[in-house]
């Protein structure tokens, strides 16, 4: 829900946006490469969909011959494109934590991020250990260029979020920033769509406002921190959506 908003709030705003969204329920217990690769080909496309004069360069390593362009094959394509944008790019990738080959992948991202300044990314993730050591690599090592090359510039500086997570900034722009949602975050946020939904979907409880709130009590229980577990159930046994 958090990163459809974020995309959905993008495009309202006529940003240039393109996504990709993680399923746990197509990986598998091993390093899938493919997952990465499904990643970059699809935002490569969506890049084509944004910029015409894109195509004839994507397709001609997407359309060769054989086998599935690798992975090894499609970054560097796509780190080219996106350095060929004129203009900025917001690129949301939701549930890395769900990647199975997310270290090279998220690896990879932050070169780009650091190089190219008309990208602009946001990543969502459940808090592992393996991505958050990356991060906080990738943001120490920028604060020790940053220290090395630019030591008497004023326009490079740190900030620091409300978590006390650090970084770099290039004229004003962060390079990498961490925000952490606690549970509390989430499970109120819930509590208010739960409300909203609950309100307009279920009217034959307006006059009973003890009985409303229970289901809406109920229903904030069930979805345990997770907005999908609403927005796919609760369903009556034919399998219609109850509210």
């Amino acid at each position: 829900m958090l990163a459809s908003s974020v995309v959905h709030y993008l495009q309202q705003e006529n940003y240039t946006v393109i996504y990709f969204f993680f399923n746990s329920k197509s990986k598998d217990t091993t390093s899938d490469p493919a997952e990465s690769s499904s990643l970059l080909k699809a935002l490569l496309i969506q890049l084509i969909s944004i910029d015409h004069t894109l195509e004839s360069i994507i397709h001609s390593e997407l359309q060769k011959p054989g086998s599935s362009p690798s992975y090894e094959t499609l970054i560097p394509l796509f780190c080219s494109v996106v350095e060929r944008c004129s203009k900025p790019i917001f690129c949301m990738i939701d549930a890395l934590d769900e990647c199975n080959d997310r270290k090279r992948l998220l690896t990879d991202i932050l070169d780009l991020v650091n190089v190219t300044r008309e990208f602009r990314i946001c990543i969502t993730s459940r808090l592992l250990a393996d991505i958050d050591e990356l991060v906080t690599l990738d943001t120490m090592d920028n604060e020790s260029d940053d220290e090395n090359d630019d030591e008497d510039d004023d326009e490079s500086i740190s900030s620091s979020d409300t978590h006390g997570n650090v970084g770099v900034q290039e004229e004003g722009i962060p390079t990498v920033q961490k925000i952490m949602i606690k549970d509390t975050d989430v499970s109120r946020d819930i509590k208010v769509f739960v409300k909203t939904q609950v309100t307009k979907q279920l009217l034959q409880l307006k006059r009973h406002k003890t009985l409303q709130q229970k289901v809406i009590s109920v229903l904030v229980e069930k979805c345990q921190g997770m907005f999908l577990w609403y927005v796919y159930g609760p369903r009556k046994a034919d399998g219609t959506k109850i509210c």
